[in-house]
């Protein structure tokens, strides 16, 4: 009996442990998806709401626009927090899984590149993804969340004056996602990378991918 009990204790013990680390990893999971949601849309936003400062009194329907953009880019991110703080809560709403907006995924890159073009930054879009090709829904968000990243770090590290180009391609079964951009006006910022860049090498790790940022 005092050997059962022990293991008893011991797989209780396990279990607990288990469920800590588990609770800790989605933690931390919730937290990368906070900080590229809240990154990327104030970059934008705030972006937005100076091109409409400067062209106010010059152009004021370009200054209409750009504050247009900035509503379109806080709307989104609302609906990306409403998301995220559901399954933080482990709220599914009175309609169940319906009530949440769509995860954004592989076919909202051409949209979201649209979007950041929108600010004035000079991005480009090239796309060579298969018709087809079997890319779940963990890997196209992951994808989404590369190039979000991306922009987002050009324009706060680069300049919004960076031309840049986003990459997305189908490759001997393997998905390919490339930001790159040209050196910008803004001097490049020295220091440790941000949670935003270790948050994506360990997602890309996760799924058995390469990562590199530079």
């Amino acid at each position: 009996l005092r050997e059962v009990e022990a293991r008893l204790k011991q797989a209780e013990a396990e279990q607990a442990a288990q469920t800590e680390r588990a609770l800790a990893d989605e933690r931390v999971a919730l937290a990368r998806d906070l900080h590229d949601v809240l990154a990327h849309s104030l970059t934008v936003v705030n972006m937005q709401v100076g091109v409409a400062s400067h062209l106010l009194a010059t152009h004021p329907e370009r200054a209409e626009r750009a504050l247009a953009e900035a509503k379109s880019a806080g709307a989104a991110a609302v609906d990306e927090l409403r998301n995220t703080l559901a399954l933080l809560r482990g709220d599914r709403g009175a309609g169940g899984e319906g009530d949440r907006a769509p995860v954004p995924g592989l076919d909202d890159i051409a949209g979201l590149v649209e979007r950041v073009a929108a600010t004035g930054l000079p991005v480009t879009l090239r796309w060579s993804v298969a018709s087809g090709a079997p890319i779940s829904s963990g890997v196209g968000l992951l994808a989404y969340r590369l190039v979000q990243e991306g922009l987002t770090n050009v324009v706060k590290h680069a300049g919004a004056d960076a031309a840049t180009e986003v990459r997305v391609s189908t490759e001997d079964g393997r998905l390919l996602v490339s930001v790159a951009n040209a050196p910008g006006s803004a001097p490049p910022r020295a220091g440790a990378p941000g949670i935003g860049l270790e948050g994506l090498r360990s997602r890309v790790d996760a799924l058995g991918g390469f990562f590199e940022a530079a």
